[in-house]
């Protein structure tokens, strides 16, 4: 998983969303960048992944949220924002603050962006961006396993190479 090329931190830091009562939001910019995160416009907005602007209205279900949230708008100011049931389309509380994360680590791998302007990384560069790196492992004693057998795969191909006869 760490192989891969990724976006760049900086990349997914500006397709990152933290917005509150007060703030300024651009619909236009707004419907950009969560196209570019994965998003999907689609109304009604039911389903993770899914936004929707209609006027002053942004409906968005941000990954990972039990609900989707409504932000109203007056002019270009969000004035509330709320979380409301799918299902009936009705407010259920308001909230103070609504974050949103890209759905996918590499925003240019939908088939809509074929010629994407975002540069690819290796996972490595990550770890400069972060204050204290954090590590979840998944299935330790797999990981150690193939770990172990890779490490044994070069260990025999460098031996190989080694005392193989020069040219």
């Amino acid at each position: 998983a760490i192989l891969p090329r990724v976006s760049a931190p900086a990349v997914l830091t500006s397709l990152a969303l933290d917005l509150q009562a007060g703030s300024d939001l651009d619909t236009t910019e707004l419907a950009t960048t969560l196209a570019d995160a994965g998003f999907t416009r689609t109304d009604p907005v039911d389903e993770h992944g899914e936004f929707c602007i209609r006027g002053g209205v942004v409906d968005i279900f941000p990954a990972g949220d039990d609900q989707p949230a409504r932000i109203e708008l007056i002019g270009d100011t969000v004035e509330t924002i709320r979380r409301y049931d799918a299902a009936t389309q009705r407010s259920v509380g308001e909230i103070d603050r609504l974050r949103v994360v890209p759905l996918r680590e590499r925003p240019d791998a939908g088939p809509e962006n074929q010629d994407s302007p975002f540069s690819l990384v290796p996972f490595f560069d990550y770890l400069g961006a972060a204050k204290r790196p954090v590590f979840l492992v998944s299935e330790p004693d797999e990981i150690r396993d193939r770990i172990e057998r890779w490490l044994a795969q070069v260990s025999e191909s460098y031996s190989q190479t080694k005392d193989a006869p020069a040219p």
